[in-house]
């Protein structure tokens, strides 16, 4: 295996010159000499390959990206991954592979991580030959080389059948009034469909949305829609579903839209990648607007309230049954009546 460019960390060893004219002494430590720097020079050597066949043999994409976004190295998986030779890759503008659907995202990305941030991750979609994609996720490093040259570091995962998971649940979930969202937990990074913006106010316009089919943001951002009385037992029903203290995860809450309309929202939610602990890594679910539901139980209740007060002022004794002719509310003097306890009738 070769890489399309020397290693640039493996130092020059240069063996001494030995001569059989020089003293026995000098001789030995000479020739004692080139052995510790033959060794040496296998060490190197060997601790080359290793790395060698880790990075060609990796089962995640690795590829270097020079400032301008040119490919400078990849590694066999992301060929493979792209059914693009090696050396058709090398040399040639990342943005080139990357679907049209996602260019402006890219480029804003590739903005970031060359001036602003260090280290990012997003996802995107990558062509393949035959008029192909392939969904992948991308974790990129920014590397300041020592001949102060900046290279950026990417690493690339295949979360294809991941996406077409998603949009199986997305289908099953057109015509309804469900919004469908994302997370991953370790980053943040959180991806919504438009009926998620149109549940909390915010219209599907492309400065909001930024690239189809969803848009990008952060969990802070739905955080921050959360009614602040609501928001510890939003927390706290989270940790407990990625600790495992709950099977289930279910919440509602009240969060208010741009325009300062509180709603009722339920969120539902499964985990379905998780780290070798068993702790979960990604999470996808829905939300719903139940205001109209709240409402109405609210409604419910009030009345509910409103006839026990009157039911207790009533100068009468009242027994009031369901359709079985089962008792489920008396008064007082029903009570003083019958000469039962209510928790008894």
């Amino acid at each position: 295996m070769k890489f399309d460019q020397e290693p640039n960390f493996i130092p020059e060893l240069n063996y001494l010159s030995i001569s059989h004219n020089s003293p026995p002494t000098c001789y030995t430590d000479l020739k004692a000499q080139n052995e510790a720097l033959r060794q040496t020079n296998a060490k190197l050597q060997a601790s080359y390959n290793r790395y060698l066949n880790l990075y060609e043999f990796a089962p995640v994409g690795y590829l270097t990206l020079d400032i301008e976004g040119i490919i400078t190295q990849v590694n066999l998986a992301v060929a493979s991954l792209l059914n693009i030779k090696r050396e058709q890759l090398i040399g040639r503008s990342f943005d080139s592979i990357i679907d049209l659907q996602y260019q402006n995202f890219w480029h804003q990305q590739f903005a970031l991580i060359s001036k602003h941030v260090i280290k990012l991750s997003c996802a995107l979609a990558l062509k393949r030959n035959k008029n192909e994609y392939c969904y992948v996720r991308l974790e990129l490093l920014r590397i300041m080389e020592p001949s102060n040259s900046t290279e950026i570091r990417v690493t690339i995962t295949d979360i294809t059948k991941h996406k077409h998971d998603e949009e199986r649940l997305r289908l099953a979930l057109e015509g309804s009034k469900l919004g469908f969202w994302e997370v991953d937990l370790k980053t943040g990074v959180t991806l919504v469909d438009m009926r998620y913006t149109k549940t909390f106010g915010y219209p599907p316009s492309a400065e909001i949305v930024g690239y189809p089919p969803a848009f990008q943001t952060h969990r802070d951002w739905w955080m921050n829609m959360i009614h602040p009385q609501d928001l510890e037992q939003v927390l706290e029903i989270g940790q407990q579903y990625q600790a495992g203290k709950i099977n289930t995860y279910e919440i509602q809450y009240r969060a208010f839209k741009p325009d300062g309309q509180m709603i009722w929202a339920l969120s539902k939610g499964v985990a379905v990648a998780r780290c070798k602990d068993g702790k979960p890594l990604c999470m996808v679910g829905t939300a719903q607007d139940i205001t109209e539901r709240k409402n109405a139980e609210d409604r419910v209740s009030r009345q509910e309230k409103q006839f026990r007060a009157l039911l207790e002022s009533a100068p009468d004794p009242m027994v009031v049954s369901d359709v079985s002719g089962i008792i489920t509310m008396i008064n007082k003097q029903a009570e003083s009546m019958f000469g039962y306890q209510r928790q008894e009738m």
